[in-house]
């Protein structure tokens, strides 16, 4: 029989394997205090003994009072070793055992909509369905560990009452259609300078730039596209009074840029913020400067991309917005009863049609009584059309011409329903033939009669084969068998030829592209890896030298190969970005925020 402190150390060996076993959920935040528009990291980690599912992903709908924004989940493997020792009737028994761990970070940006202390729930996490509760909570102020229950508290302090700067965000719009243009502008006026620097921007005397934060300059926003145009910076002096009511000079920047929405709903843009040092008149020394930490905050403005009214609204409305012109072709215009044909309806212009659907041709009488439609269509939609193709049968003869069809669209120029019509068709639909059996069969007796003309002009064949079709040769066969080994060698030869032309260095690489780009973009921790990352991904592409790329090459060679502009706009906006992250111009913080656009762009890019 074993002592008893033997059992007791066997237990506890046991409980914490079996603890191990267990999956955990770890909870991190960078700070627990932060200004008003500022935004924070909040990270969960899932770590188990076995590989974590896909389909893992944590509930965050408690956090109504945060903007949330998800970061790509990034997983890791870690291997380690597991050691335990037993005395059993005064010898050690050691057991030394190896062991993975299997991780999987998921990481948010927040922005807290409110100020004051703000509580944050715990978002339900569940693993091969166990519902998780953090077993560890960190905080980066000091790496301080506290023991939460089911949320924790952020403290969001408002910015001091100042009158060195304002920040505020206007747009030409609050409520829009898609496809109307929208400038959202962020209004920046600093305090003017005494004396010598009243006629100097505030900017041109600091050793150090604050860090300005505008969101939807850095990437575009969901449900909008960028236009062609570039952004729109302006500098004036104008008169305003400060705190104490007296009219001085002020400097006024104004940072616009202009978006595009395409699809319907409420969004906000803001919080944008201003951190750092500005100069001021020093009050010791006359006509003197001095630097004022400041920190100032624009509230959020917002805005609504809305569908067109009900009202007076057509009932063969399209669904597009834009300018459009409408075109119909029908081929051939010379047709048997019962032949098919093909109808091709086509919108191309500028503009949204997102939400643009087929024509029920069946439910147009005009039709629907000469024609038989096959529905659906096939669709086709690009940058500047959409196609709708048709297959339609006339039904009997006599006809002359293919009616007109009108859609409408709207214009978000005019804000009108405009009525868009085809011409009509001339066409010639004569009767279906009627074929002898001899013809469609050979040569049979004359008991077999004619093919009955069937509705829609097909042909009701009430033919026995048996009785029609000649006796098949030995000839015959062979050259069949010979027609058909042949095609197979052909076709072999093809596959072996296509496999030997996949399989070439060039083309593995371009295949592996993305995925090796994928791989990196999960290890980032600099802004020169993120920027490798992508100049690796475009060198892969096309078989190029990473080493020495430039933002210019990768932008050159995107436009080489046909990439969008608007893609290579918003390839050039990262590369750029990390130059600003590399050379101090930028939060370093952002890393995670541009690592996630650049995953963004390297998806749709791989579309090209």
């Amino acid at each position: 029989m074993l002592p008893k402190n033997v059992y007791t150390l066997v237990f506890v060996c046991l409980f914490a394997v079996s603890a191990m076993a267990e999956p955990q959920l770890a909870v991190q935040l960078d700070r627990t205090t932060i200004y008003e528009g500022e935004s924070f990291f909040y990270q969960l980690t899932v770590s188990d003994t076995n590989p974590i599912h896909d389909n893992v992903m944590p509930d965050t709908s408690a956090w109504t009072d945060f903007d949330v924004r998800s970061l790509v989940p990034k997983t890791s493997r870690q291997s380690g070793s597991f050691f335990s020792m037993t005395i059993v009737n005064g010898k050690t028994v050691k057991d030394d055992r190896s062991s993975t761990t299997y991780s999987t970070r998921f990481g948010y940006v927040l922005t807290p909509k409110h100020t004051g202390l703000q509580t944050i729930p715990f978002p339900q996490v569940t693993v091969d369905s166990k519902t998780l509760l953090p077993k560890s909570f960190s905080v980066d102020e000091g790496n301080r560990q506290i023991m939460a229950d089911y949320s924790i508290a952020v403290q969001v302090v408002a910015p001091e009452e100042q009158d060195i700067v304002s920040l505020t965000i206007e747009t030409n719009r609050q409520r829009l259609y898609p496809m109307q243009p929208l400038e959202v502008t962020l209004v920046m006026q600093i305090k003017g300078m005494p004396g010598r620097f009243a006629e100097t921007s505030p900017f041109n005397v600091l050793r150090q730039l604050p860090q300005l934060h505008i969101p939807w300059s850095a990437e575009t926003p969901k449900g909008f596209q960028s236009t062609q145009k570039a952004e729109d910076h302006t500098s004036r002096q104008i008169k305003r009074s400060d705190a104490q009511g007296n009219e001085i000079l002020y400097w006024e920047f104004r940072f616009t840029r202009t978006l595009i929405p395409i699809e319907f709903g409420n969004y906000s843009f803001g919080p944008a913020t201003l951190q750092g040092t500005l100069p001021v008149a020093d009050a010791s020394a006359p006509n003197g400067i001095s630097g004022q930490r400041i920190y100032a905050v624009a509230k959020p403005v917002s805005i609504a991309v809305v569908d067109v009214p009900r009202e007076n609204r057509p009932a063969d409305y399209i669904g597009a917005f834009g300018s459009f012109r409408w075109e119909v072709n029908l081929t051939p215009h010379q047709a048997r009863v019962g032949d098919p044909m093909t109808l091709t309806l086509r919108l191309l212009g500028e503009g949204s049609t997102i939400n643009v659907r087929p024509i029920d041709l069946s439910a147009l009488s005009d039709i629907s009584d000469h024609f038989r439609v096959h529905m659906p269509p096939t669709e086709e939609f690009n940058e500047h059309a959409c196609t709708f193709t048709y297959t339609i049968r006339p039904q009997h003869s006599g006809i002359t011409s293919f009616p007109p069809i009108a859609v409408s669209v709207f214009d978000v120029n005019t804000e009108q329903f405009v009525s868009l019509q085809s011409l009509p068709i001339p066409l010639s639909i004569a009767d279906a033939e009627t074929v002898q059996s001899a013809t469609l069969f050979g040569n049979v007796s004359s008991d077999a009669g004619q093919g009955q003309l069937a509705e829609g002009g097909l042909f009701a064949n009430k033919m026995v084969l048996s009785e029609t079709l000649p006796p098949i040769t030995f000839v015959q066969w062979a050259i069949t068998i010979s027609l058909l080994a042949g095609g197979y060698a052909m076709i072999a030869i093809g596959v072996l030829l296509w496999r030997c032309q996949w399989t070439t260095p060039k083309q593995q690489r371009r295949r592996g592209a993305l995925n090796r780009a994928k791989s990196r973009l999960a290890n980032i921790k600099t802004s020169s890896e993120l920027q490798d990352a992508l100049f690796g991904y475009i060198a892969d592409k096309w078989d190029r030298t990473e080493q020495g790329m430039t933002t210019n090459d990768a932008c050159q060679l995107l436009l080489d190969h046909r990439v969008p502009e608007m893609q290579i706009h918003a390839i050039r906006t990262v590369l750029e970005s990390l130059d600003a992250v590399k050379y101090g111009g930028i939060d370093v913080r952002s890393l995670d925020e541009l690592t996630l656009s650049a995953a963004t762009l390297l998806r749709q890019l791989e579309q090209y």
